[in-house]
């Protein structure tokens, strides 16, 4: 039951807007709307450690921000270090997707495993190093 109930939350987050989700604190932390204390700022960095659709959005939301012609380098800069931050969080996150992942598509194909792992399939289209691992796992446990 338990595990049902995370793949319902993975498949469907809510209003990423509403808690128990913290965008909206986010984005104003990002664009200097408004200042948390930092207890309130913890909170809101705890929830971001463990949840994919959160990260995912800010990730977005940053290689806009970099795609901007309007941005000053120095925004440029610190944006590409929180990116690099927010990708190493997104893969460990994401890790704890990868062995069921494997085995679902061991057992009942890609696209099911696709299916039920919708931000890991999608993961999995542009990074190589989890290609890689996906790859290499797969061809192990069938052994």
């Amino acid at each position: 039951m338990r595990r049902e109930t995370a793949i319902l939350s993975a498949n469907n987050p809510g209003d990423l807007y509403k808690p128990p989700h913290v965008l909206s604190e986010f984005l104003d932390m990002l664009t200097g709307e408004r200042q948390l204390s930092s207890e309130r700022q913890e909170q809101r960095w705890n929830h971001l450690a463990g949840c994919i659709h959160c990260q995912v959005f800010l990730g977005s939301y940053l290689v806009n921000a970099l795609n901007e012609s309007d941005t000053p380098d120095e925004a440029k800069k610190s944006t590409r270090e929180l990116l690099t931050q927010l990708a190493a969080i997104i893969h460990e996150t994401l890790k704890a997707d990868m062995l069921a992942y494997i085995d679902e598509s061991i057992e009942r194909g890609n696209e099911a495993a696709n299916n039920q792992f919708p931000l890991f399939a999608e993961h999995l289209q542009s990074c190589h190093d989890c290609q890689a691992a996906v790859q290499d796992l797969q061809r192990w446990f069938k052994q």
